[in-house]
């Protein structure tokens, strides 16, 4: 969702392939805001603008990257920054998936 980007950036092109060996295009990257587990509002970087997904997809890689500390244990993941500040702790869903709502 367009709106959920601050100041996108439109030149910033690509494609990100999934494990089915499907592709969708990169339109843009620009910084998303979220409310972290304590109610702070936190920014995650360097986000792709991918207008085929009806969901929206962080990548795990691209956490790590980025310098947050990621864990999964017992079908809960938890999510914490560079300060080691919890942003954010799901369940896995009944389809594997770690939906986070922001």
């Amino acid at each position: 969702m367009r709106e959920f980007f601050s100041d996108l950036d439109f030149g910033v092109k690509g494609s990100v392939k999934f494990g089915d060996a499907s592709a969708v295009e990169i339109k843009g990257v620009s910084s998303v805001i979220f409310k972290a587990k304590t109610g702070k509002r936190r920014l995650l970087t360097g986000v792709y603008y991918i207008l085929a997904l009806k969901n929206s997809i962080i990548s795990i890689g691209q956490l790590d990257e980025n310098g947050s500390w990621v864990e999964i244990e017992d079908g809960v993941l938890r999510i914490w920054d560079r300060g080691r500040c919890l942003l954010s702790k799901v369940n896995r869903g009944s389809n594997r998936l770690y939906v986070l709502h922001i």
